[in-house]
């Protein structure tokens, strides 16, 4: 239930976003060209809506936001509506790990577990951090079964590479090191869903900056050759200090320091990791454009 007539509204189409605010139960949205769009509304007193979506046609009806899934997507959906408790393995570095860097605050793994549980009500899964300071994919192999295969993951998400970089670790080491991480966990489980993330975007010019983006072509490698699910940290958290909002590099709750993302960039990689996933709601907690 929502008291008053006063709305705050967010349209999304292919090119631009309109924001704004509406002071009637019914109102209209002008100068906005015939595309596919994305609404969100918000009363004056916190309650969002449901998303809609739709295209600028005369007599289209907006509808929900739906979800389309690929075949791997679809694989892991089937585990998520299933009675089945699952165990999720988090593998990777100290940005896996993240308390450091994020104040006290939640970490992608925190996130998560936290999102399985309020939106898909995954009560009974176990969620596991193994990230670990200054980890590198040769590190991992080497204590592989504390990092991955003691668990038996059903969900393994694998995040390395950022200190393979900075140490000049060569394409064909690291690949064929993660494909061992890849085995080991189908050896344990034949049915676990491997999700490989990108290593996250720095600007850190000591610390590999420059070829940092070599490991998105790596991953997609990796992810085609073993039907893994690929999830893009990079490219976006780049776009968004180089080009969007420059300013965020001197923002502890994005940034932790010059290499770790911060409270806000772990939501941000959190969110991406959802969408790629194929479990992402618009209009969750984690998806409120209002806070």
């Amino acid at each position: 239930k929502t008291y008053g007539d006063e709305w705050y509204y967010e349209l999304k189409c292919d090119a631009f976003t309109m924001k704004g605010e509406a002071s009637s139960s019914t109102f209209t949205i002008t100068d906005v060209p015939m595309q596919n769009y994305q609404l969100k509304l918000r009363s004056a007193d916190g309650i969002q809506l449901t998303t809609l979506t739709g295209t600028m046609e005369n007599g289209e009806i907006a509808q929900p936001v739906s979800i389309t899934r690929n075949t791997m997507q679809e694989d892991l959906y089937q585990k998520i509506i299933s009675d089945e408790a699952l165990t999720w393995v988090f593998a990777g570095d100290s940005i896996t790990h993240a308390s450091i860097w994020t104040y006290g605050y939640d970490s992608t793994p925190q996130l998560m577990e936290k999102y399985m549980r309020d939106v898909w009500k995954r009560n009974n899964d176990t969620f596991i951090n193994t990230g670990v300071c200054s980890a590198t994919t040769q590190s991992t192999l080497n204590r592989v079964n504390r990092r991955i295969t003691d668990y038996q993951p059903d969900v393994l998400v694998i995040m390395l590479g950022t200190n393979d970089n900075a140490g000049r670790v060569s394409k064909s080491h690291y690949l064929q090191r993660m494909q061992a991480l890849i085995d080991a966990a189908k050896a344990v489980n034949q049915d676990v869903t491997i999700v490989l993330r990108t290593p996250a975007a720095h600007f850190h010019s000591g610390y590999g900056m420059a070829t940092l983006s070599d490991y998105v072509n790596y991953t997609e490698e990796l992810a085609q050759t073993n039907r893994c699910i690929m999830v893009d940290q990079y490219n976006g958290l780049h776009e968004l200090f180089t080009t969007d909002y420059p300013w965020l590099k001197n923002d502890l709750s994005f940034f932790g320091d010059a290499i770790h993302p911060g409270a806000g960039g772990q939501i941000i990689m959190t969110r991406r990791l959802l969408k790629e996933m194929g479990l992402w709601s618009e209009d969750s907690w984690l998806a409120d454009h209002w806070v």
